[in-house]
């Protein structure tokens, strides 16, 4: 293509990609939400119940949505470059390594205003993540193989789990 090859670091598109991964949308009828959206240096992903986002260290290119089986390819051919070369086109992506050129074609649909989503005011509460996730993982093996969900509320600044009926605790 005639578009300018940037140069990234390859570690950085894998984070951004490997990081919203997660909450792409595996149903067939929403496919405008089947891949990572790319949005300059914001990687985004969403199912519409969750939405993943990872801000790259520069800017990757416009608005545009890489298949989940773009993704994954384009992971495993970086995996282990130190850079890589990114060319986007209206309908494509071109990234190249170590002279290999990888061509994935885009989604062609647009992309929910995820910004909309996203909490710019309010109360903001943190927590070291190891803790979180201690909970999490808590309220998880006591619930078992059932489909109960959980609550996440702040309280007194400490976020806590309320009483579900399964599990409650606060973290520290």
């Amino acid at each position: 293509t005639d578009a300018p090859h940037v140069e990234h670091d390859a570690a950085d598109v894998v984070a951004g990609f490997a990081a919203t991964l997660p909450a792409v949308c595996h149903d067939a009828t929403r496919f405008h939400l089947g891949g990572v959206f790319v949005d300059g240096a914001d990687f985004v992903a969403t199912d519409g119940h969750r939405l993943l986002t990872r801000r790259s260290a520069v800017t990757m290119g416009g608005k545009r949505i890489v298949p989940t089986k773009g993704v994954v390819q384009i992971m495993k051919m970086i995996n282990d470059a130190a850079t890589c070369e990114i060319t986007w086109s209206d309908a494509a992506i071109f990234v190249r390594v170590d002279g290999v050129v990888m061509s994935v074609k885009l989604i062609d649909a647009q992309f929910p205003p995820w910004q909309q989503a996203v909490p710019t005011s309010g109360r903001t509460v943190s927590v070291s993540r190891r803790e979180l996730a201690d909970v999490i993982d808590r309220a998880r093996k006591v619930a078992g193989d059932s489909d109960a969900s959980g609550l996440l509320q702040a309280c007194d600044n400490q976020p806590w789990l309320p009483e579900t009926g399964l599990v409650s605790t606060q973290i520290r």
